[in-house]
């Protein structure tokens, strides 16, 4: 599955990791509409009011209604032989050896390998292809004049067709081999890993040693013998030969092997004794594809399977108060790539609206920044479990997360392809938080790099001084009366409100109501509001202004918007 992606929020930080097709052509229409559409000029504020509304419940149906189409991630697949592309034996004197690609051709995307072997001679090894794909010579090594041994590789190869050939170019020399094979599932740069050789005498024949970097890796060995093809090569436990190629003094043996863990590897096999140059190339899959995939924010109430949630998935979470109560962040990030590393994960905050800015830092564990890692009824280091909050990922499946409440940084996690975890940390933030101030969260690893993806970042916002997002406001003719309605989408330390009527967009106004009308001192759901205005002449327009009061007494005005008697949007 393909990691999930918001067009708004994400971003990917190693590659391009989605594409959005039609966001452009939709808001240049929005825009459009915008631009195009001429106001009354006495009403324009109550009409701008009402169009955005209606285009914004436009954009919100085009983007999940499909018409906004994404998608995300890398795709892979596990590493895999796809099959011997063929081999070639020569013992005439020359300075090319070639192989004709069967039926079928080489898929577009995977990689060759190509190893040879010859009567030792000095001078360069080279290989090339009919389609012009690159090849490097990976480790190449002699044994005093008797066997020379060369791995070479393509990757992320332009298809070859079965009117393709490969060849190696080489010094002038009689007896040699080569063998050419098609791999799938390798990383498509700075694919190869490590590499080593030995020359030696012996029936034990082995290459030196490598210590891969990455779990999941290709092994290529290559074991060139001074001797004839009727000799039984067997080849050492783990390795699964590849076609044998050889001539009555020089015989080309190659193996390879598919691991899934780090470790010491070497080529090799046993021989009748013979002298022998030996080599060893390893080759990397895909990277990891780590995608901080959704978050949600949670309420301290209970323990990590029984606590509520606050908004719903991936939305921020407005009218936090600083120095006050204790806030739970649910994060759910899975792996799309090959790779299965296994990375602690720290939790970063950035006081940013755009999410994507630099300047995140981790979150400490006392009051030295705007945020801290607070004690909560999380139990620090105990795993996190499958409940109902945040979407798995389809297709994926689970492995346990962790909770934190003493620590910005988890224990170790490995997550295999597609699978997934969650991880949930109790914060708070501190006194010295900005008033109003927008801040972002995201995972990293513990040395402080990214992840390849995020397809959201959490979002939070401190309480301001006054705190009402106003959702609707208008003015509608009753009869004899004027019914004003406003609705707010969320109300934080909200006293209440006054209202005011003008007969001019400019003022005066005089206040309608007696006392203070009563608002909601904390609520993310917020609320809807009417009053009836009957000192009014029907017909004659009137514009109101709505006056908010925090608990503070720091008053904020809205509007004004003007009465429409006929409800055709034209007053």
């Amino acid at each position: 599955m393909q990691p999930n992606f918001n067009p708004i929020t994400s971003h990917n930080t190693t590659r391009t990791g989605a594409r959005l097709i039609g966001l452009r052509a939709v808001m240049g229409w929005i825009v459009l509409c915008l631009t195009s559409i001429k106001f009354r000029i006495n009403c324009a504020k109550k009409h701008i009011f009402t169009l955005r509304q209606r285009l914004r419940t436009v954009l919100m149906a085009l983007l999940f209604g499909g018409l906004l189409l994404t998608f995300a991630g890398p795709v892979s697949a596990a590493i895999t032989k796809v099959q011997d592309i063929g081999t070639n034996s020569l013992t005439s004197t020359g300075t090319t050896i070639a192989v004709t690609v069967p039926a079928g051709g080489v898929a577009a995307g995977n990689s060759i390998i190509v190893t040879f072997a010859m009567d030792e001679q000095t001078g360069t090894v080279s290989c090339a292809d009919t389609q012009g794909n690159s090849y490097t010579a990976d480790i190449d090594v002699g044994n005093n004049n008797n066997v020379r041994t060369v791995i070479l590789s393509a990757h992320n190869v332009t298809a070859l067709t079965s009117s393709d050939t490969i060849t190696v170019t080489h010094p002038s020399i009689g007896d040699r081999n080569m063998y050419a094979g098609e791999f799938s599932g390798l990383a498509t740069t700075s694919t190869l890993d490590k590499v080593n050789s030995k020359f030696a005498n012996s029936g034990t024949m082995t290459s030196n040693s490598v210590t891969t970097t990455e779990p999941k890796e290709l092994l290529i060995g290559a074991i060139g013998v001074a001797g004839p093809t009727s000799d039984a090569f067997n080849h050492g436990s783990g390795w699964t030969g590849l076609t044998e190629a050889g001539t009555s003094n020089v015989t080309l043996n190659s193996q390879y092997q598919i691991v899934s863990a780090t470790g010491s590897y070497n080529a090799g096999g046993t021989n009748p004794s013979r002298k022998y140059a030996a080599c060893i190339a390893t080759y990397k899959a895909p990277p990891a594809y780590l995608d901080q995939v959704h978050y949600r924010w949670r309420n301290d109430d209970g323990t990590e399977a029984t606590a509520s949630w606050g908004p719903a998935e991936d939305i921020k979470i407005y009218g936090i108060q600083k120095a006050s109560g204790i806030h739970r962040l649910r994060f759910l990030v899975s792996n799309g790539g090959d790779q299965n590393p296994a990375v602690s994960y720290q939790l970063q905050v950035n006081e940013t609206a755009t999410c994507i800015s630099a300047g995140y830092s981790a979150v400490p564990t006392d009051t030295s920044g705007d945020w801290q890692i607070v004690a909560s009824q999380l139990v620090d280091g105990a795993v996190t479990t499958t409940i109902t909050g945040l979407t798995d990922p389809v297709g994926y499946t689970w492995v346990d997360g962790e909770q934190e409440e003493n620590s910005n940084t988890t224990d170790s996690i490995t997550l295999d392809k597609d699978q997934f975890a969650e991880i949930e940390f109790s914060i708070q933030a501190t006194s010295t938080a900005s008033d109003s101030g927008d801040y972002c969260f995201k995972l990293v690893d513990s040395v402080g790099a990214d992840l390849d993806n995020y397809s959201f970042y959490a979002k939070a916002r401190i309480i301001p001084a006054t705190a009402i997002t106003l959702a609707s406001f208008n003015a509608q003719g009753e009869g004899n009366t004027v019914r004003v309605d406003w609705q707010t989408a969320q109300e934080i330390r909200n006293l209440g409100f006054n209202l005011y009527r003008g007969t001019s967009p400019s003022g005066p106004f005089i206040k309608l109501n007696d006392s203070i009308i009563p608002g909601l001192e904390y609520s993310v759901k917020g609320k809807s509001y009417s009053f009836i205005d009957t000192a009014v002449t029907p017909g004659k327009l009137y514009y109101y202004k709505l006056e908010d009061i925090d608990v503070s007494g720091i008053r904020t005005f809205h509007g004004p918007v003007c009465v429409d008697w006929d409800a055709d949007g034209i007053p």
